[in-house]
């Protein structure tokens, strides 16, 4: 028997906090690293940035590997004359996009996303299956974040903070940061399993793809 499932305003509420979180993280890595610099210790500035930059790249390439392959399904789905010329229509758009990836914005643009989704579906009665197919696919890059960044980082600080004399207060919050990370990552992912493990239908994304480039297929 399906269950229904709602998204309620504890879940935007999380939603919310994890956009948070996302930006603080992004904030400690950049600060962690000029104090490295600033310091002279280029060996720990060169380690920082290594995983900032490999987390980002892996990232941002399967973010946009994903809107490609959403679009496909679409363009498999829908073969009718309006939305092939919304395609043609949507090229400048895609072509934005693109853009936003490679200056590493894709996170942000689907954090705005699934927030804007979520809250229509927890204060507007909007669609919930629209809302969680966003945040799913969300929360699995977050999740992919929170184990080539976050626990990267978890443990070179942890060591870096063990072996100094001195400890910074920007090493102590990075540390307390990362495992808030990995945990609220950890159980957004479990969460979204959860509501994928009832009656959401996957398969539906007609919406989701394009009103991620296009706001009038609202």
């Amino acid at each position: 028997m399906a269950v229904k499932i709602t998204f309620t305003k504890f879940d935007f509420a999380w939603t919310l906090a994890g956009f948070s979180l996302y930006f603080a993280d992004v904030g400690t890595d950049l600060w962690v690293a000029a104090v490295y610099f600033n310091d002279n210790e280029f060996t720990r500035f060169a380690l920082v940035l290594a995983v900032i930059l490999l987390s980002a790249l892996v990232l941002q390439s399967f973010s946009w590997s994903w809107y490609q392959y959403d679009r496909e399904i679409l363009q498999q789905r829908d073969n009718s004359e309006i939305q092939h010329s919304h395609y043609q229509s949507c090229g400048s758009r895609c072509s934005w996009l693109c853009v936003l990836h490679i200056f590493q914005l894709g996170m942000p643009v689907r954090f705005c996303k699934a927030l804007l989704l979520g809250y229509k579906a927890a204060f507007k009665q909007g669609d919930t299956e629209t809302a969680i197919y966003a945040l799913t696919d969300l929360s699995m890059l977050r999740l992919f974040e929170a184990f080539l960044e976050a626990a990267p980082q978890l443990i070179l600080q942890t060591f870096i903070l063990l072996q100094s004399k001195d400890s910074d207060f920007i090493q102590c919050e990075k540390i307390l940061l990362n495992h808030t990370q990995l945990t609220h990552k950890s159980i957004e992912y479990l969460t979204l399993v959860a509501w994928n493990g009832s009656n959401v239908n996957k398969n539906n994304v007609k919406y989701i793809v394009f009103s991620d480039i296009d706001p009038e297929m609202q």
